[in-house]
């Protein structure tokens, strides 16, 4: 049997406990909205601490609801707005992972190309999430140092912890 083509997501409609997630199933699948747009068919992705506090309303920077949780994910492009298909170095098929504010926990998400990283082909959905899971945050610390000037060379930089 082929898989039916449409939208399934996870949805925060209340704050609160895990009684509040909805599965909702719509009869589409979703169009690039912008020329710079890719979608992305999610083949894995996370619930972290961050979703967990903002469905219970209990987050610094919340969501406005309804919103679906899951702010990493890895999965397959699956159309391209105009701008996307032209400038972009991106291709229906590519295996992709990006995090996001949230939206991940749907079987489509939608963002600009340039919101988006390369995983190779045959590497594990799982596992790619995983490794990129721990290392967007890393590599977001490492970014804001460099843009406080702070030198890099000969530097000893210590991780504590992994996610």
């Amino acid at each position: 049997t082929m898989e039916r083509e449409n939208q399934l997501l996870v949805q925060v409609e209340e704050h609160g406990l895990v009684d509040k997630l909805v599965l909702k199933e719509l009869d589409y699948v979703p169009k690039p909205k912008r020329a710079e747009d890719i979608v992305i068919k999610v083949e894995a992705s996370t619930i972290t601490l961050k979703d967990c506090m903002i469905r219970r309303g209990k987050w610094y920077e919340m969501q406005k609801l309804p919103f679906v949780p899951g702010s990493d994910f890895v999965g397959t492009i699956h159309s391209m707005g105009y701008k996307a298909a032209v400038k972009s170095p991106w291709k229906v098929g590519d295996k992709v992972a990006a995090v996001v504010p949230s939206g991940g926990n749907a079987k489509y998400i939608t963002l600009p190309y340039h919101g988006v990283i390369r995983v190779p082909q045959d590497a594990d959905s799982v596992a790619a999430l995983c490794v990129t899971s721990t290392y967007f945050p890393a590599r977001d610390a490492l970014n804001k140092g460099r843009k406080r000037n702070a030198p890099f060379t000969n530097a000893n930089i210590l991780v504590i912890g992994g996610n």
